[in-house]
């Protein structure tokens, strides 16, 4: 999943701040995963929103690099 997002934002400029944001995101990889832990639950809550964002912005596009 990480993998995807961060491929959707590929044709992104490097300084783009949600290119930006999504590569800090996948570069920290996925948090200790416990479905009820709140760190993780707060994660995926911001792994939602990227990806939100990403579709908003590549209306769902997946680069070919």
């Amino acid at each position: 999943m990480l993998h995807e997002l961060e491929q959707r934002v590929h044709h992104l400029s490097t300084g783009d701040p949600l290119a930006r944001r999504v590569r800090h995101c996948v570069e920290r990889g996925v948090p200790y995963f416990a479905p009820a832990d709140p760190h993780y639950l707060e994660w995926a809550g911001h792994v939602a929103a990227l990806w939100d964002a990403v579709d908003a912005r590549t209306e769902g596009r997946i680069s070919d690099a």
